[in-house]
């Protein structure tokens, strides 16, 4: 009898521990599924972060390839307005010279020849 009761208890034991391995398998499996679905949420959001940042750096390119553009514009203004300045002070320089000079300015040579 005491074998019968010796068996019985190690017939319950095992059928609680059967138990208990069953439901720690099972919350296993769950956490398993959690950290999967966890882990392709993050690769999903690693894709996307990587795309928007490869589509922010062909915009920076493109910003940039326009502002290089535009500076070289700039500078070709820049140029063409000294030289049209140059041009003009050149112009006017000849057309004063071209003038005939003023009585007063006569006067004024010929005081500075007598000197």
């Amino acid at each position: 009898m005491a074998e019968d009761a010796n068996n019985g208890d190690d017939s319950m034991v095992e059928y609680h521990l059967n138990y208990l391995t069953e439901q720690l398998e099972a919350q296993r499996r769950k956490i398993d599924e959690q950290m999967n679905r966890h882990i392709r949420d993050i690769q999903s959001l690693s894709k996307q972060i990587a795309l928007q940042n490869q589509d922010t750096n062909v915009e920076l390119y493109s910003q940039r390839a326009r502002l290089t553009q535009l500076d070289d514009q700039i500078n070709e203004i820049s140029e063409s307005i000294e030289q049209q300045s140059q041009n003009l002070s050149l112009a006017i320089s000849q057309v004063i010279n071209t003038l005939p000079d003023s009585p007063h300015e006569t006067v004024k040579r010929n005081k500075d020849k007598s000197s």
